[in-house]
């Protein structure tokens, strides 16, 4: 192996791990304030578990929270009944876990795709550092900084959807697995996501590759599948389903998208902004490459499922779609979109002229530091810089 090859393929890896640590150093200082102030971490569930006999008085105590089928939620469970080791001295152990997997995930995805590793560097710096992953139009988060059930399988499904843009499907389906089990509605997203492309190539099901690792998942999963089905509050209906709705628009965090007034400005606006970005990169891959296809057949899976979903809960509301809320799927739009749009604005940096360069910089560095902060404006005068015939910021340097 070139020796120059190496040692870029070490500074990348190094550089990676250095992005892992100060992740991790900042999120560890206040973990346990975060948890205590959000109540997101795992010892509710943890509580429910190993004391059922203070819950007695709650309503529907019968039926589990489904998060208690979640995997991460059984560990924790498990290690406090067993070894006595309490939720609060694992959390950042997961923290950790989550971070090395988006940090790692997000910057293999980007290499596969566009085969850059400064690319990549920075995809995995965007990807960990801005909110991002919690662009999505079900306000499902945070997805880093604290232990929740949904941290570990977000990494999970970015090497999942790796090795199925590779045709490594004994992996793919190997982190699909684990991505549900992890948490169920990931890997139902993930499913959709990647094997909506059997519409466009409904060969694949019968290559010897791909059938009897499909077979094996079905078969290991559809246990987990039943149980949280059937002995979880999610097909609970005790109460009118219309009463149900009113009282679940009052406690909800993303179940209705348009409950919030912010729900347009910080994350509507700023997902669409996203999504022209990611049409005009396109204008710089291989779009008829079987990889970019893979993801526009996920994507436009996910429109559609997102569609129906909001759709549904809306303005026909039926408890079992409200509670699975696949809108929260637009994550992926987010993120994979992301790393399409800082391949295009990393071409723009190095290849188009000063104001262009200056302009694309500006769109990469805005959300470091402010909440979904995609300039609409810049990506307008990026949108003319593309279109118009003749224009001087369409100008190449020399």
């Amino acid at each position: 192996m070139d020796l120059s090859i190496g040692k870029k393929a070490f500074l990348y890896l190094a550089l990676l791990a250095i992005v892992v640590c100060i992740c991790f150093y900042f999120i560890q200082l206040d973990l346990k304030q975060k948890v205590a102030l959000f109540g997101s971490g795992p010892q509710a569930y943890v509580h429910f578990e190993n004391r059922p006999q203070n819950f007695e008085k709650d309503w529907n105590f019968q039926f589990k929270s489904a998060q208690n089928f979640m995997l991460a939620t059984k560990l924790y469970i498990y290690l406090q009944k067993y070894l006595d080791i309490r939720p609060s001295q694992l959390m950042s152990v997961q923290v950790l876990v989550q971070i090395i997997l988006i940090v790692f995930g997000s910057a293999y995805l980007s290499f596969v795709l566009f085969e850059n590793h400064t690319v990549a560097a920075v995809s995995a710096i965007f990807v960990t550092v801005t909110d991002i992953m919690n662009l999505n139009l079900s306000r499902h988060g945070p997805s880093i900084d604290i232990p929740a059930y949904s941290g570990i399988p977000n990494g999970l499904t970015l090497f999942a959807i790796c090795f199925f843009l590779q045709n490594r499907f004994f992996l793919y389906f190997l982190f699909s697995l684990l991505t549900a089990y992890f948490y169920i509605n990931l890997g139902f997203i993930l499913s959709i996501f990647t094997l909506s492309y059997l519409l466009v190539k409904p060969s694949l099901i019968k290559e010897a590759k791909f059938f009897p690792y499909f077979l094996i998942y079905i078969l290991l999963l559809s246990p987990n599948v039943y149980s949280i089905l059937y002995t979880s509050d999610v097909l609970e209906n005790s109460i009118p389903a219309e009463r149900w709705v009113q009282l679940a628009k009052i406690f909800s965090v993303h179940w209705f998208p348009s409950t919030l007034d912010s729900f347009y400005p910080h994350y509507l606006t700023p997902f669409i902004a996203l999504s022209v970005l990611f049409l005009i990169s396109l204008k710089y891959i291989n779009y008829t490459s079987e990889m970019h296809i893979k993801i526009y057949t996920g994507f436009v899976s996910i429109a559609l499922l997102s569609a129906i979903s909001i759709l549904i809960t809306e303005y026909f509301p039926i408890p079992i779609i409200v509670k699975l809320s696949f809108q929260k799927s637009t994550m992926l739009v987010s993120v994979i979109g992301s790393l399409y749009v800082i391949n295009y604005l990393y071409r723009k940096i190095m290849f188009g002229n000063t104001p262009i360069s200056m302009l694309a910089l500006s769109i990469i560095v805005l959300p470091f530091f402010s909440m979904f902060g995609w300039s609409v404006f810049g990506i307008f005068l990026l949108v003319i810089s593309e279109t118009a015939p003749v224009s001087i910021l369409s100008c190449r340097r020399t």
